[in-house]
């Protein structure tokens, strides 16, 4: 069911940023609140994998995580870059004459520092600025989920329950003082207590889980914390910051806590395991992708059209599938055979 939840989550959010992109709020005005939901799976998830792995080391843990997110970052990052340097080409009557904040020099700062997952601040406009992640706006989500990762691997040791409700009470105020953010420079600082809130939600979820025993009664929890989930994502106008707060700190854990315990159908579980496959390219290429689809129909039509471009959109992420079978899987399958090799030391931290 959790797979199920992460690709609903992935596309929530494709959606949320369309209806920016196309200037079309109806579409998803609240969806980026999906991106909570992906904070506090990751806490679930990792307390889940690696609470007991009292073997691995932390160069491991962080050499794991490297594997996981970086191949499908980087091929995300060479697509934006294509189309940036095309556009400029054709855009520009100078040709192979860059501005001077158009340069080689910051189109390759812009990709290294996306390949290894590190801000870009104050990136200049033209490539995609003030965006931290300028090649890739919604990577710097990814950014706060490792920071936070490698931040629990040292704190998991601690008793968790008592540490995961330190970091929600401690995180929840502050949260709702500087707001839901960590996109760009100017809100950067209200991403760390966003991500520890949530992740320390899912791992609170996970070592509390087995408090609630019944399927029964944790079919109504899912059904009508859906339905919230859903009435908050999609409705007609901006929700303030205190539902938001409220949202992350009853809906979400209400969410994974009975969507965790609830086993699906062989066919329910199939297509769960097909969205959470397809959760993570969608998420980290759509950005990209969206870039050249854009580009192109603009090039050819002078406008934008949010039922066209939006229906590419969503089939080229399906189609993404493709990618996660012939790319990401080989490279990652290949990198940890090189970790196996012994490329990497092993020493327990």
């Amino acid at each position: 069911m959790l797979d199920a939840l992460r690709g609903f989550a992935s596309f929530s959010v494709v959606l949320y940023h369309l209806s920016h992109w196309l200037n079309a709020p109806w579409l998803a005005t609240n969806s980026n609140l999906a991106v909570d939901m992906f904070y506090c799976l990751s806490g679930f998830v990792l307390a889940s994998a690696y609470s007991e792995r009292k073997d691995m080391s932390f160069a491991q843990f962080a050499v794991r995580r490297f594997i996981r997110l970086t191949p499908l970052v980087f091929l995300a990052t060479i697509i934006s870059a294509a189309y940036i340097l095309l556009r400029y080409y054709i855009s520009d009557p100078r040709s192979h004459v860059f501005q001077e904040d158009m340069g080689y020099e910051t189109i390759g700062i812009a990709m290294i520092l996306g390949t290894i997952n590190v801000p870009y601040f104050y990136a200049p406009h033209v490539i995609g600025g003030p965006e931290l992640f300028p090649l890739n706006g919604p990577q710097y989500t990814l950014f706060f989920e490792v920071f936070v990762n490698l931040l629990w691997w040292y704190a998991r040791h601690l008793p968790q329950v008592k540490a995961s409700l330190f970091a929600i009470v401690l995180c929840a105020p502050l949260s709702l003082a500087l707001g839901f953010g960590g996109a760009n420079a100017e809100n950067f600082i209200s991403g760390f207590p966003r991500v520890i809130m949530c992740f320390g939600l899912g791992v609170l979820v996970f070592h509390s889980r087995t408090l609630v025993l019944r399927q029964a009664s944790l079919l109504f929890v899912l059904y009508s914390s859906l339905i919230v989930m859903l009435c908050m994502f999609y409705a007609p106008i901006k929700i303030y910051q205190i539902l938001h707060l409220c949202y992350i700190l009853f809906v979400i854990p209400a969410v994974v806590l009975s969507g965790s315990r609830i086993n699906l159908p062989t066919t329910g579980r199939k297509l769960a395991l097909m969205l959470g496959a397809l959760s993570y390219p969608v998420y980290v290429l759509h950005y990209p992708i969206f870039m050249w689809i854009n580009g192109a129909y603009r090039k050819h039509y002078g406008d934008q059209n949010v039922v066209i471009e939006g229906s590419i959109l969503i089939v080229a992420l399906f189609a993404s599938f493709v990618v996660l079978k012939i790319y990401d899987q080989p490279v990652r399958s290949w990198l940890s055979s090189l970790v196996r090799s012994g490329m990497f030391v092993r020493t327990k931290g």
